[in-house]
């Protein structure tokens, strides 16, 4: 009787153990994709290298999600991935400070701090072009008044603004593929057939970067727009060179430099 009864435990116990161990296996039985291929489906979502990349965390959760969390400079992206179809439950953006992670790969590349675009991104010229190529006028026929990378929606973009003596345009292009997320055009706030003089975008950059003795190889551009203050039209152009970061007023009617600050990154 007594070993019936030693057998009879010995079971409940082993049964236990065993509809335990099958609870405890079951999100990673669930799984249909890998940790790897989750990770993969969050950087080509973001447009990051995996090189440019830290990760905090990747794991399976008992929802059936990988929780996939890493930082790029100071952004820090925050992925969840249903485990069996590989779509992208839920996303979250932030930029935090990473000042205090032991991370040497960014205390001495400020472009990485200030969140730059991906290196496969293309390049302003590129997205420019595409621009003029879609509302078909030719580049010596326009006037820039905006053309900078922007971070919207979980994807880079390239914000571009130009007017010629008829129309004035806005274009949203995607700086991974090249292709037009928005465009509009309207003629808004300028009076074309009397348009004052003025200097154009590129000359601005080169004002600003001649005073500050630098090349355009030598800086990132954070910031290269027209701007109206008090009624008179100027430039705004903000770049990163090494550790300080320029801030530049530039009076679009002859190119004056009106404002120019220099300052630690640090700061």
């Amino acid at each position: 009787m007594k070993n019936k009864i030693n057998s009879l435990l010995a079971g409940i116990v082993v049964g236990s153990l065993l509809i335990t161990g099958a609870a405890a296996a079951q999100p990673n039985a669930m799984a249909a994709i890998t940790e790897a291929e989750a990770k993969q489906i969050a950087l080509s979502h973001a447009a990051v290298n995996e090189a440019d990349a830290e990760f905090i965390r990747i794991r399976l959760d008992n929802d059936g999600e990988y929780d996939v969390e890493f930082h790029v400079g100071i952004k820090e992206y925050d992925y969840e991935i249903d485990s069996v179809t590989g779509s992208i439950r839920s996303i979250d953006y932030d930029v935090e400070n990473f000042g205090n992670l032991n991370s040497g790969s960014h205390a001495g590349n400020p472009f990485a701090r200030a969140g730059s675009i991906p290196t496969n991104a293309i390049s302003e010229s590129e997205a420019k072009a595409i621009a003029l190529k879609d509302a078909g006028v030719a580049e010596s026929d326009v006037t820039i008044l905006k053309l900078e990378p922007d971070y919207e929606n979980g994807r880079w973009e390239y914000d571009i603004e130009f007017y010629t003596a008829k129309s004035e345009y806005d274009y949203e292009i995607d700086a991974i593929s090249g292709k037009i997320r928005s465009a509009d055009t309207e003629i808004e706030r300028y009076t074309i057939s009397n348009k004052p003089k003025r200097i154009s975008l590129e000359e601005a950059k080169r004002i600003a970067l001649a005073h500050a003795g630098l090349s355009e190889f030598e800086v990132k551009f954070t910031k290269a727009h027209l701007d109206y203050d008090d009624g008179v039209e100027q430039f705004d152009i903000d770049f990163i060179a090494g550790e300080f970061e320029y801030d530049y007023e530039i009076r679009a009617s002859d190119g004056k430099i009106l404002e120019s600050d220099a300052e630690s990154i640090y700061d």
